[in-house]
């Protein structure tokens, strides 16, 4: 994260960020070895085998990268280029967080009859849409008109967050349950600062100033905001032709007891226990 927020501060030539970079992946590799070879490892890679699983993960990162990159930089944008307090920037943004928050429980109610993957690919296209529209910002917009893109944007990401929980975690067995929903809230928290990393390399490659300063640029602020939110639109279009692609509809199979199917691989049910020959009393 630090090699990507940092790169147009040191410069993509830059040995110390090239550094930086090397060591992230080095790190990533010792853990996936270390991971291979625990008998109790953090993840478990089974798991990925489940084609439900593997995509709902990676849906799972991308929606909070691209929900969380929004709300950091807009209400940046709010305070640096249009002025406003921020308590006055969190209530602009209200009308997203509301349709997030009302519009996520309803989705639950209803993917049992409508299914995940359609809920998903719709509503990652409506945050295509709803980023596009906002990548139509200037340094001149006021709250009233960044409603617009915010409305259709609260709806595609509440229309996505818990249809991808049911099938990421539709067909994991009951006993790896609590591995699994740990897997899929890591991927979560990696996309959330994936997605402001990246979202802050783009603002920096346009910008590149510190916050910090109070002379912020608001003309070239408010390019890089545009260009990022051009860019996440582009990858919540990829997220939903991935779940049209990737989600299999029935999710949740039927599972028979282990009684049932451990005879082997064939599946056959077991026989009926032999029960023993009754003892004749002595007499």
């Amino acid at each position: 994260m630090f090699g990507l927020t940092q790169a147009n501060t040191y410069g993509w030539t830059s040995p110390t960020l090239w550094a930086v970079l090397g060591a992230a992946v080095i790190g990533f590799t010792l853990f996936v070895v270390i991971e291979r070879r625990t008998a109790q490892p953090l993840l478990d890679r089974a798991l990925l085998r489940l084609p439900n699983f593997l995509a709902g993960n990676i849906l799972g990162l991308v929606s909070l990268a691209v929900m969380c990159s929004l709300f950091f930089f807009l209400s940046l944008y709010l305070q640096f280029a249009s002025g406003f307090s921020p308590v006055r920037a969190g209530l602009a943004l209200l009308p997203l967080t509301l349709l997030i928050a009302v519009v996520a429980p309803v989705t639950g109610w209803l993917v049992s009859r409508v299914g995940a993957r359609t809920f998903i690919a719709g509503g990652m296209a409506l945050t295509a849409v709803g980023l596009l529209v906002l990548a139509g910002i200037d340094a001149g917009w006021r709250a009233w008109q960044l409603l617009p893109g915010l409305l259709i944007t609260g709806v595609g990401i509440g229309l996505t967050t818990t249809p991808i929980t049911t099938a990421a975690m539709g067909d994991v067995p009951p006993e790896r349950t609590g591995i699994a929903s740990g897997t899929l809230n890591a991927s979560r928290m990696v996309g959330l600062s994936l997605g402001i990393a990246i979202m802050g390399a783009i603002v920096a490659a346009q910008w590149p100033g510190d916050l910090a300063d109070s002379g912020v640029d608001p003309e070239a602020f408010t390019d890089g905001i545009a260009l990022g939110f051009q860019v996440n639109a582009g990858i919540a279009l990829a997220a939903a032709v991935l779940a049209v692609a990737a989600i299999r509809p029935g999710t949740r199979r039927q599972r028979q007891p282990p009684s049932a199917t451990a005879a082997g691989t064939s599946g056959s049910p077991l026989p009926p226990p032999v029960k023993p020959p009754r003892r004749r009393s002595a007499e």
